[in-house]
């Protein structure tokens, strides 16, 4: 990475910084094989594991990002942690996609828990789909990744991901925790790096 940053500890919500805070349950770690998915890119899912609190807000401290213009994605967004985090900025939309429809209640009903005036975002909604086919909103967009999937999903999410943005001209940023397949993204040349820390990566289009 060009630029390296150890990004300071912002909480959306001072405080608030645990699931019983929020009246949420996003806790427990999921094994796919322990869930009905119905994919055929099920043998290239990771786990799921709740993104720890403050990732996400290291990683939107420094991008400046002007809220209401922007669409935030969450692929592979399991029990919906970080759509309860995202939620709490004013993006234009915060969306979450996930291949189990059981994750996908789960985070329904963890949003449905959420306290009305914790929510800033215009509008919230998870996706019961997959990330491979998902097509991305024609807005600026902040993507966010908890290594999810394994290199030939993520290699089809970046195809998207660059239709959408070279077709809009819009801006785009990658936020990458636990970047394991951070060599991927680096051969794309219409990502560069924007920042890092120990733990993430962030890339930038155009």
């Amino acid at each position: 990475m060009s630029t390296r940053t150890r990004g300071r500890r912002r909480s959306l919500d001072a405080g608030l910084r645990t699931d019983r805070d929020l009246g949420i349950r996003t806790q427990r770690p999921e094994a796919l094989e322990n869930l009905e998915i119905d994919s055929d890119n099920l043998v290239h899912g990771n786990r799921y594991e709740p993104t720890p609190f403050g990732v996400l807000e290291d990683m939107l401290c420094g991008l400046g990002l002007d809220y209401p213009r922007y669409s935030f994605v969450d692929l592979g967004s399991g029990k919906g942690r970080v759509l309860v985090l995202a939620a709490q900025q004013p993006f234009l939309q915060v969306i979450g996609v996930e291949f189990s429809a059981e994750l996908h209640e789960i985070a329904l009903s963890n949003f449905a828990s959420l306290r009305p005036e914790l929510v800033r975002a215009k509008k919230v909604q998870s996706i019961c789909g997959d990330a491979a086919n998902y097509l991305f909103p024609a807005t600026p967009l902040a993507v966010f990744l908890f290594n999810p999937f394994t290199a030939p999903v993520l290699s089809r999410v970046l195809h998207n991901l660059e239709r959408a943005v070279v077709a809009g001209g819009q801006v785009c940023y990658l936020l990458y925790y636990m970047p394991v397949l951070a060599s991927v993204i680096d051969r794309e040349p219409w990502l560069r790096p924007h920042s890092a820390a120990r733990d993430w990566a962030i890339y930038q289009a155009p």
